[in-house]
């Protein structure tokens, strides 16, 4: 009985870490990105839209002499297994 409260303890503080760990990254991620797109409005590209033209910006800190380039990115999400890998890039 212990061992199953224990065990139900850490899942829910794995859970929790989990949570904020997610937060925190939506909440550093930009409104030009693919992957904010995909985490907060649901938008998945495919096919020939699979990679989308961003500014350096989005994912960047640019500096405030510095031009503010088009780059791309190419999102790879996969909900089944919960993870996302985004590509990014310049021409």
């Amino acid at each position: 009985m212990l061992f199953r409260q224990l065990r139900t303890n850490a899942k829910a503080e794995i859970n929790e870490v989990k949570y904020n760990r997610l937060k925190e990254f939506l909440s550093n991620l930009k409104g030009g990105s693919v992957a904010f797109e995909v985490f907060t409005k649901g938008i998945s590209y495919y096919g020939e839209e699979s990679s989308q033209q961003i500014w350096k910006s989005d994912w960047f800190e640019v500096k405030d002499d510095e031009p503010d380039y088009k780059f791309y990115e190419f999102c790879l999400f996969v909900p089944s297994f919960n993870y996302m890998i985004s590509v990014i890039w310049e021409k």
